[in-house]
């Protein structure tokens, strides 16, 4: 080299020259003569063309440099060997790290999750029509819309796969129709439909237009929320002053999800307290049941319920403090048609024929 303290080679240039070495070494004898006579050639040049060449070479190199993002900032290559260096410091922290993951055990999490996973993805490939073939056929397959036509949101009996599929958890039931006017005929009895009413009045909010959001989030929280309020909901103070106080305070968006909190406290305590009790209470057995002989016995799923022995239990009058305004036309409009447990039509029941006089 010409002079290697001022034009030698940084690091990431001699491990890219050994590389050479290696590659080209059935040449390398050509390659060091033809360098040579480069090197005798540059030597005659005159000083400012040697200043200028140099100058011209690092700006080529320095461009055109593999893996470089920009040609001012300093090579990865080099950030990574200081980065490799561990300190004391470097060993402190990765004992810390250890001995929290000792405490956390995070592959144990990992190990439920992937469990909790599996169970639930067999759980569901029953309903999946492309895994499990579907009874009717599977309408993207063979172009027959029967199995589409069951299960709408306003037939007469669910599907009996329908209904089970209800039992899997909470969020199958209340997105299904039918399963919202079911649960709210079970929580009727129970004297807390105003919870069904309540979550079901907050979905509707929050996906109605930006001209509906303050009308509506009046009506609810008269409705549910104000004192003395006719189905005003369970909920804890702190939750409850939040609520009035984005209500008042807070913008389009904000009053849209200002009952985010209250819907969440309502929606945990029907999956956690309401739910378990309908699975196992005689209304969803009665719906199943109607399913069940759907092909035999005409039954819509409310005389299935209605008509269906409920045991020993004492029938309580329903006064006018539990009885839900079903009828009230403000609280009514605040939940949409397709929520409404007012919303299946029945189809009417023939009249019975008239008697036959033997003569």
């Amino acid at each position: 080299m010409r002079n290697e303290q001022k034009h030698g080679l940084d690091e990431d240039e001699i491990e890219a020259y050994n590389k050479l070495v290696e590659l080209l070494g059935h040449m390398w004898g050509f390659i060091t003569v033809q360098a040579e006579m480069q090197l005798k050639m540059q030597k005659e040049r005159k000083k400012s063309e040697k200043v200028v060449f140099d100058s011209e070479e690092r700006a080529f190199w320095r461009q055109r440099r593999p893996g470089q993002a920009n040609c001012l900032e300093q090579h990865v290559q080099k950030l990574e060997k200081r980065l490799r260096k561990c300190t004391a410091q470097n060993h402190r922290q990765e004992i810390e790290r250890m001995k929290q993951a000792l405490k956390t055990k995070p592959w144990l999490k990992a190990l439920k999750a992937s469990d909790t996973l599996v169970s639930w993805c067999e759980s569901l490939q029953e309903y999946d029509a492309f895994l499990s073939t579907p009874q009717p056929s599977n309408p993207w397959v063979s172009d027959d819309t029967t199995l589409w036509v069951l299960n709408a949101d306003s037939v007469e009996v669910p599907t009996e796969r329908r209904v089970k599929r209800w039992g899997l958890s909470v969020h199958e039931l209340v997105k299904d129709p039918i399963g919202r006017q079911v649960l709210e005929t079970f929580l009727e009895s129970e004297f807390s439909s105003e919870n069904i009413r309540f979550w079901m009045a907050i979905q509707d909010l929050q996906n109605s237009p930006n001209c509906q959001v303050d009308a509506k989030a009046q009506r609810i929280h008269d409705e549910f929320l104000a004192s003395g309020a006719p189905c005003q909901i369970n909920i804890d103070s702190r939750t409850l002053e939040g609520t009035l106080r984005a209500l008042k305070e807070g913008s389009m968006v904000v009053r849209r999800y200002a009952f985010s909190q209250a819907e969440e406290q309502i929606f945990t305590l029907m999956k956690k307290d309401s739910y378990p009790r309908f699975i196992r209470s005689a209304i969803y057995k009665g719906v199943l049941s109607a399913a069940q002989q759907q092909g035999s016995k005409r039954l819509g799923w409310r005389n299935a319920i209605f008509f269906t022995p409920m045991g020993n239990q004492k029938k309580t009058p329903m006064t006018a403090k539990h009885k839900m305004s079903r009828d009230d036309n403000s609280s009514q409009n605040i939940l949409p048609k397709q929520l409404s447990s007012d919303s299946l039509p029945l189809k009417a029941q023939p009249p019975p024929p008239p008697p036959v006089v033997k003569k």
